[in-house]
C-alpha cells in the first residue's frame, strides 16, 4: 500500500474558526528537493484547505516550497516565482528547487 502524498495545503480543522496561516517546517540544513508553487487565495484570503492568510501586500503573492518525501514545508511572500526561489535558497542553501 502506497502512503498518501503529502499535501502542504490539506484541509484544516476549522471547527473553532480558521487557523491563521500554516506552520513552516523546513530546516536550514535541508538538502533534498523541494517543489515550489504559488498558493491561490480566494477573495477572502483563504487557501484551498481553509487556512486564513489575509490579503497580501501590493505586488506580493504567497508561495509554498515543500518536499513530499520528507514532509518539509515553508511558506513565504514574494512578488514572483524567481524571487520566491531565491528567498528559499537563501534560507536553505543546500535545497534543490523543482517545478
Amino acid at each position: 500500500m502506497t502512503p498518501a502524498a503529502f499535501d502542504p495545503l490539506a484541509s484544516v480543522d476549522a471547527s473553532r474558526g480558521a487557523p491563521m496561516g500554516r506552520a513552516s517546517r523546513l530546516s536550514p540544513d535541508f538538502g533534498g528537493a523541494l517543489r515550489l508553487a504559488k498558493v491561490r487565495l480566494d477573495s477572502g484570503g483563504y487557501d484551498r484547505g481553509g487556512a486564513y492568510w489575509g490579503c497580501r501586500e501590493r505586488g506580493e503573492s504567497l508561495f509554498v516550497a515543500w518536499s513530499t518525501e520528507f514532509h518539509a514545508v515553508a511558506f513565504l511572500d514574494a512578488p514572483d516565482r524567481d524571487t520566491a526561489r531565491a528567498r528559499i535558497l537563501a534560507r536553505v542553501p543546500a535545497a534543490m528547487i523543482r517545478h
